[in-house]
């Protein structure tokens, strides 16, 4: 199997199905074998398996597909393996998964990587010894939507069980071009669609809250939740929340007098679309979105909900 494509995926698929659960673990603990030999191997030119070897082609496209046919037969076989069973020496799991799909993605064709990449599905997880994923076949009526990428996983940021957690990273500003120089096709959509966001609100792009037991998410994937929810489909419980994470992350970020006059008549239409459902909620909430504005905004802030503060209006 020498390129990923999707008729040989169904055909690989039948031929698992007809082996006896100890032959798919018998023949799935070589497989694994062979991919992490593979990587020691190709620094000293001798190979165990000479019979499997990649056929003459520029030397990066011929480890890429080795290895990702490598892979894809480990899950065919196992229904379900993970980056620490791949990569058994590494110490980041993850960042060798990370690093690999690169190289899949590079030595591919587009319509092959995108094959590849459609056949598996990952999920993000942590333990005591650090972060890993777990990847497994996806099946072809498959319609779940990706789960959230948790930030603590990316930034290895350990989460907390109660309270909340948060912390901001500077390089906002280098995502837009890095995401320019893969000059990609997912990528140029992404960044698109992402652009008004980066160049109005960037700094809270890359400022993070977590802990509670839920994924780390930005304060502006917050906002986008709250904003998109027109139609009232979140949780008053979830909604109060969001007002909340969103409050800790401006803090966090710290005032920003630019962001925070963009940010302003977005925030004061929310509340004032969500004060029946914030309840009791909704004068903690807005003292605390107005503590983190800049002084010389929080003035308007207080005006335009000057009931919650005792306050005359006008």
């Amino acid at each position: 199997m020498e390129q990923v494509q999707k008729h040989l995926l169904r055909f690989a698929r039948a031929c698992v199905a007809r082996l006896s659960a100890e032959e798919r673990e018998r023949i799935a603990d070589l497989v694994v074998r062979v991919h992490w030999e593979r990587g020691r191997e190709e620094r000293r030119d001798k190979r165990s398996y000479p019979t499997y070897s990649p056929r003459r082609m520029r030397v990066s496209s011929r480890h890429g597909i080795y290895s990702a046919n490598l892979v894809m037969l480990v899950v065919l076989l196992t229904g379900e393996t993970t980056a620490a069973t791949l990569f058994p020496a590494e110490d980041d799991p993850g960042e060798a998964w990370h690093a690999h799909t690169l190289l899949w993605r590079a030595s591919l064709p587009e319509a092959e990587w995108a094959d590849f990449a459609l056949a598996l599905n990952v999920s993000y997880v942590r333990d005591a010894v650090g972060r890993d994923l777990h990847i497994r076949l996806r099946q072809e009526d498959d319609a779940v939507r990706p789960e959230v990428v948790d930030a603590h996983w990316m930034y290895q940021v350990t989460p907390r069980e109660a309270g909340h957690v948060t912390w901001h990273v500077a390089y906002w500003y280098d995502m837009w071009h890095k995401a320019r120089l893969a000059a990609g096709t997912t990528e140029g959509v992404l960044l698109q669609a992402a652009q008004p966001l980066l160049e109005s609100l960037g700094p809270l792009v890359t400022t993070f809250n977590g802990g509670g037991g839920r994924p780390a998410t930005s304060v502006v994937h917050d906002l986008l939740r709250l904003w998109l929810d027109a139609e009232s489909a979140l949780p008053d419980e979830e909604v109060r929340l969001l007002y909340v994470r969103v409050a800790e992350g401006l803090d966090t970020a710290g005032p920003d007098v630019t962001v925070g006059r963009r940010l302003l008549p977005l925030l004061c239409d929310l509340v004032d679309r969500d004060r029946d459902r914030l309840g009791s909620h909704a004068r903690p909430i807005v003292e605390a979105l107005v503590s983190c504005l800049p002084a010389e905004l929080r003035e308007h802030m207080n005006r335009h909900h000057a009931d919650l503060f005792g306050l005359p209006s006008g």
